[in-house]
Formats: C-alpha cells, structure tokens, sequence
C-alpha cells in the first residue's frame, strides 16, 4: 500500500465513522474493514448516523477520479523540480525519462478503487521542462536579490534623512541665534474643532487688504519689519513656538529660485 492509498484510506474512514456513510466503504478492501467502527473516531467519540440524503453534484463534467490523479500527478513535478539540480552532474534526475501522458478518458461518476492508481500514470517532467524551470528559477532569485538590494538601500537613505543632525554650527546659526519675536497671543483659547482639524474658508478672505487695514482696529495685527534673510520664531506669551520664519540661505541666487518655485506652484 502507498503513502497516498492510506491517505486516502484514513480519511475515507474519518469520514464513514463521522456520517455512518457506508456506501464509500465498498472501495476499502475487505481485510480492512474490521480496522474501521461505523461512527466511531479515533479516540473512540460515537456520533450519530447520517439521516439525510444524498447530494448530487450539479456539474455533470465534475470527475473527482482525473482530479485526484492530476493533483497527485502536479505534485510529483514539484518534488521532481524541487530535487532537481541542473549544476549537478551526479544527480539522479540527470537523465530524465520520457513522460508519459495522462490519459484523456471521459469523465466518469464512479470511483474506483485507490489501489488502482497506477504510478505509471503519473507526469514526470522532463528534460527542456527542468532546464525552462531552473532557468525561470534562477531569473527570479536575480528579481528577488535586486529587490531586496532596491529596498535596503531605500531604508538606507530614509534613515539617514530621519536621523539627520544639524552641525553644531548651523545650529548655533540658525536656532540659537535666533531672535524670537514676542506676541500676546493665547494659544489655550485659539478657536479649535472638538474633533478634528476644520478650515474655514470665506470669499471674503481671498480679497488683498491694506497694510493699514490688517494693522487697524478690526483685525488687530501688528507690523514687524523682517529682512526675509534671518531665521524668527514666532512665540506666544507662554514662550511656546506657534510659527517659524524659517530665512534664506547665504545664497545670491536664492532670490531667483524661490520666485520660479513660487510661479510654479501657481501654475500647478
């Protein structure tokens, strides 16, 4: 008996134990019948027997025999491909015989018996199919290894844009050196959403106002002249950051890339 006959055995009899079926038991030879408890499982749990009908299956093409010989038959080429060593000579799939063809018959609605199942019927594959599928193999241990190559040199440059240190330099520049600009404005009673982030937007507010209007009486604002070069936090009156303007660099041409940023934006 092959390891597939007492495959297919153990589970046939898993089966007629749980459902008391006992049509399918005509297909297990008859010294193992006495090996089998109708009903019964292994650690001995009795259930009751199958009371309802038969089910038929809809598709009159349906053949659960070709299904299960081409299923076995699929997983002999995988363990043949997967034992197969094109580099090595002394292999024993080497030299491959010929592969023989399933056979086409019609379908047919009744099972045979498991030990019937010839491994002569089996598909092996053979030479130009191991050689395609070593070299289909070894295109995708290339595909797979730039992959990996692509990806950690990604994380790479990730981690050193996220880990970036300014110079103690540039820091002493462009943060401690530079001079807040002080505001009477109370974060804690900023109007706020109870839920989430809300923009207000109104037609009114895209209208260019005055230097005077913002600085009047309706909406309060005060005028600090800024040289648009030296880096100004904006602080409120518990000294916390609430903005930044951030400068320039020390750049001639900076003036020049920042207006063709900007009027590219706008075109956007």
């Amino acid at each position: 008996m092959t390891l597939v006959d007492s495959y297919l055995l153990s589970h046939l009899s898993t089966y007629s134990s749980l459902t008391g079926f006992k049509p399918y038991m005509k297909i297990i030879p008859d010294v193992l019948l006495d090996l089998f408890e109708a009903r019964t499982t292994r650690s001995k749990h009795v259930f009751s027997p199958w009371d309802m009908g038969s089910i038929d299956v809809p598709d009159p093409e349906f053949d659960f025999e070709r299904l299960v010989k081409s299923r076995m038959a699929d997983e002999d080429e995988l363990a043949a491909l997967d034992a197969f060593d094109p580099m090595d000579t002394r292999s024993p799939l080497s030299s491959v015989p010929p592969s023989p063809s399933l056979s086409t018959s019609s379908p047919s609605h009744t099972m045979s018996n498991p030990t019937e199942i010839s491994l002569s019927t089996y598909h092996t594959p053979g030479s130009s199919e191991l050689q395609d599928s070593a070299t289909r193999l070894s295109h995708s241990k290339k595909q797979s290894k730039a992959s990996r190559k692509r990806k950690h040199a990604e994380q790479k440059a990730h981690a050193r844009i996220t880990e970036y240190k300014a110079p103690p330099r540039l820091h002493a520049k462009h943060v401690q050196g530079a001079e807040p600009l002080m505001t009477a404005y109370a974060t804690e009673e900023a109007l706020h959403a109870s839920t989430g982030y809300v923009g207000l937007v109104e037609d009114s507010w895209k209208r260019v106002h005055t230097l005077e209007e913002l600085t009047g009486p309706k909406f309060g604002f005060s005028h600090k002249k800024w040289n648009g070069s030296v880096p100004n936090p904006v602080i409120d009156r518990d000294r916390r950051v609430i903005a930044v303007m951030a400068g320039q660099p020390d750049d001639p041409n900076w003036p020049q890339l920042a207006d063709e940023a900007a009027e590219t934006l706008e075109r956007l």
